[in-house]
């Protein structure tokens, strides 16, 4: 069944391009209309803006900050949306700001992922951004949701059903701790002292191919692979991904230059994507 999204944006051609990669990306697409975007923007009203919201029923929302004058009307969109639904709508931000204000714009409530538009080559580069990236992070937002209201099976069903999807995204995906936090919770709860020896062998096995750490060198690369092992062996009972994630950030400091807190999330995602796996295999 095809998402529904609705996009925000202001200027026609870039309009355009963001429909036509939803729509190869096998989404419903409707729009706001650049003048009424345009009418509601003059008089900061965005009563007509909220009711094609709610008329569209999107399973998304896809927006541009819409600067202007210093004003950043995405912002108050986003926050009336935040105000008049009940349901958590995911919110994607597309925008051409620098990468520290996509991080502020996440900050603006929960179910918020913004993503920088491609300089160049943008029809093509924009369609492999929804495919490899945006569609992954939708199912996760889908599954960390739906888990509040389903048992441990369920979610865990839930989640091998898109399995194939999250495994070409999740490792890659920034700003996911929530959802990580609940799958691994979820995949672990049920996983014997064997299957966890099995997770770690799969992170192990996976590391090198699945963790992008090409800003360090081999030897250090190494250790910090057999740290992250050692730690997930001495501490195999007591497995949470607070506990694991503030380690293996302890852990990168020392043993890499930089890219820290990517490294550690990395690894996180590898070990959820083995969890699973096996907790899904021993069902």
């Amino acid at each position: 069944m095809k998402k529904n999204v609705i996009i925000i944006e202001d200027q026609a051609d870039q309009l355009q391009i963001i429909s036509e990669a939803f729509i190869k990306s096998g989404f419903n697409v409707s729009i706001i209309p650049i003048p009424t975007l345009h009418d509601c923007i003059k008089q900061s009203n965005y009563t007509e803006i909220l009711n094609a919201i709610e008329q569209a029923e999107p399973d998304m929302i896809a927006l541009d900050i819409l600067d202007e004058k210093e004003k950043e009307f995405g912002v108050d969109i986003i926050k009336e949306v935040r105000q008049v639904f009940k349901e958590i709508i995911p919110i994607v931000i597309i925008s051409g700001n620098h990468p520290e204000k996509l991080l502020e714009y996440q900050a603006i409530s929960s179910g918020i992922w913004a993503i920088k538009k491609p300089g160049s080559n943008f029809p093509k580069l924009m369609t492999s951004y929804i495919k490899t990236y945006v569609r992954p992070w939708l199912v996760a937002n889908e599954i960390f949701y739906k888990s509040k209201t389903l048992d441990v099976r369920d979610s865990i069903n839930e989640l091998s059903k898109q399995v194939q999807i999250l495994e070409i995204g999740l490792s890659r995906i920034k700003q996911m701790d929530a959802k990580l936090d609940l799958i691994f919770i979820l995949a672990i709860s049920k996983l014997n002292r064997g299957q966890r020896m099995r997770v770690i062998d799969y992170f192990v096995s996976n590391f090198n191919s699945q963790i992008n750490l090409n800003f360090v060198d081999k030897l250090a690369k190494n250790q910090f692979k057999e740290k992250v092992k050692d730690l997930l062996s001495t501490s195999i009972t007591k497995w949470s991904s607070e506990l694991l994630r503030d380690a293996i950030m302890d852990i990168a400091k020392e043993a890499l230059k930089d890219e820290v807190e990517n490294a550690a999330q990395a690894c996180l995602g590898l070990l959820v994507k083995g969890a699973t796996m096996f907790f899904i295999k021993s069902d």
